[in-house]
């Protein structure tokens, strides 16, 4: 696995950690500045679509009384300086309680190379129809 590999799918992680610490700054941070950020949840209402909304929307879902944690092992295509990612797999939901569930979920993404590393423009998660 090359350097930019291993560099894309460290910010898949990073994301996941961002969901764990519940951290507005720090999941709003993995977006690049070079780009309007858009990030499409898997409910109607979960969409961001410029750094304010991005921002709003990461201090909604992090205030929720769980918090998210994404497969980290997606399909990454290397476009030069950009990179798409896909997975189809699950979503675990970890409530406060110590409550665990896992369903099915996908997203997919679209990351760039910036001076900072790897870093997104688009999220989009979605729960697929049984």
């Amino acid at each position: 696995m090359n350097d930019d590999m291993k560099a894309i799918l460290q910010a898949v992680a990073d994301l996941n950690r961002a969901f764990r610490e519940r951290n507005p700054l720090a999941l709003s941070a993995l977006f690049t500045a070079g780009y309007e950020p858009q990030f499409f949840a898997s409910e109607a209402t979960e969409i961001a679509t410029d750094r304010g909304s991005l921002e709003a929307f990461a201090v909604y879902i992090l205030g929720r009384n769980e918090w998210y944690s994404l497969d980290e092992n997606p399909d990454v295509l290397l476009l030069g300086d950009a990179a798409c990612v896909a997975r189809n797999g699950k979503i675990e939901v970890h409530g406060f309680d110590g409550d665990v569930q896992a369903f099915p979920y996908r997203y997919t993404g679209v990351l760039v190379r910036s001076r900072a590393g790897w870093q997104w423009v688009q999220f989009h998660g979605s729960e697929p129809a049984a």
